[in-house]
C-alpha cells in the first residue's frame, strides 16, 4: 500500500541510511502499525517498506488475515490524522493492493512457439472483500499489455473475479514475467508468474506417401525427434521399440 506526502521528493529518502530516511521512517512506521493494530481483524505485521518519488510516497506492507476495505480505510484515515503535523498527508492518496501469494495459471503446462496459451488471473480468496472489478491491466516485464494483434484480454468472466490474457501465434520473445491486476473502487488485486517459452520443434515429413497395399503384408512407417520430445500415435505415446 502507498500514501502520498506533499512535499518535494528528496534523494536522501532513497537511502536507507540517511538521517532523513531514518527519520521519516522513525516517525511513519510505528503509526502505520498500531492504526493497523487497532483497526484491521487478523492483523499481523506492518512495516514500511520504501520512498518514492511522485511528492513523496511512502509505501507499506501489511500482513493480514484478512482484507476488508472498510477497516482498511479506518485505518488509513486513522494513520492520515495521527501523523505528526509535519507531514501533510494527502487523504485521497491511498492506494490499497493486495499481494496475491498464488502465481498466475496457465495453460498449456508446457509453451511453445507457434502455439497459444492462456494466462487467468484470479480470484481472489474469500478472504478480499474486492467489491465489483471494473477494471483489468496486465503486464508483461513491465509494459502494460493491450488487446491487440495477438493479444486478447478477456473479461467476460469479471463477475466470477477472474480475467484471462490469450495469447496467439507464441514468439520466444513472449517468454518474462506477467503481472496481473484485478480493480476495483476499493482495492485491487495484484498476481504474478512467470512464462517460459520452449521453441517448437522443427517437423520434417513428405507430404504425401504413396504405397501399395497388399493383404498380409506390413508397410512400416518411420519417423524419429531428438530428445526432450516424444511421439505419439493415436492417444499411445511410442518408443523406439515400438517404432
Amino acid at each position: 500500500m502507498s500514501f502520498r506526502i506533499n512535499e518535494d521528493f528528496t534523494s536522501d529518502l532513497l537511502n536507507e541510511n540517511s538521517v532523513k530516511y531514518k527519520k521519516y521512517k522513525g516517525d511513519i512506521e510505528p503509526v502505520i502499525q498500531d492504526q493497523y493494530r487497532k483497526n484491521m481483524l487478523g492483523f499481523i505485521s506492518a512495516a514500511l517498506t520504501r520512498f518514492s518519488p511522485g511528492s513523496v510516497i511512502a509505501n507499506f506492507d501489511v500482513r493480514t488475515t484478512a482484507a476488508d476495505p472498510n477497516t482498511i480505510s479506518k485505518a488509513n484515515a486513522g494513520l492520515a490524522t495521527s501523523l505528526p503535523d509535519v507531514y501533510k498527508v494527502d487523504n485521497s492518496s491511498f492506494n490499497i493492493i493486495y499481494n496475491s501469494n498464488t502465481v498466475l495459471s496457465y495453460k498449456p503446462t508446457t509453451i511453445y512457439s507457434g502455439g497459444t496459451m492462456t494466462l487467468e488471473c484470479g480470484p481472489p480468496p474469500d478472504s478480499v472483500k474486492m467489491g465489483t472489478i471494473k477494471k483489468v491491466e496486465w503486464k508483461r516485464n513491465g509494459k502494460v499489455i493491450t488487446s491487440t494483434g495477438r493479444f486478447t484480454i478477456d473479461t467476460h468472466d469479471l463477475a466470477s473475479q477472474k480475467a484471462k490474457l490469450d495469447i496467439r501465434t507464441v514468439i520466444a520473445d513472449d517468454k518474462g514475467k506477467y503481472e496481473c491486476t484485478l480493480k476495483s473502487d476499493e482495492i485491487y488485486f495484484y498476481q504474478t508468474g512467470q512464462i517460459d517459452i520452449k521453441e517448437a520443434p522443427i517437423i520434417q515429413m513428405k507430404t504425401e506417401i504413396n504405397t501399395l497395399c497388399e493383404v498380409e503384408k506390413i508397410h512400416p512407417l518411420e519417423c524419429c525427434v531428438q530428445t526432450p520430445y516424444k511421439l505419439m500415435w493415436k492417444g499411445v505415446e511410442l518408443t523406439p521399440s515400438k517404432c
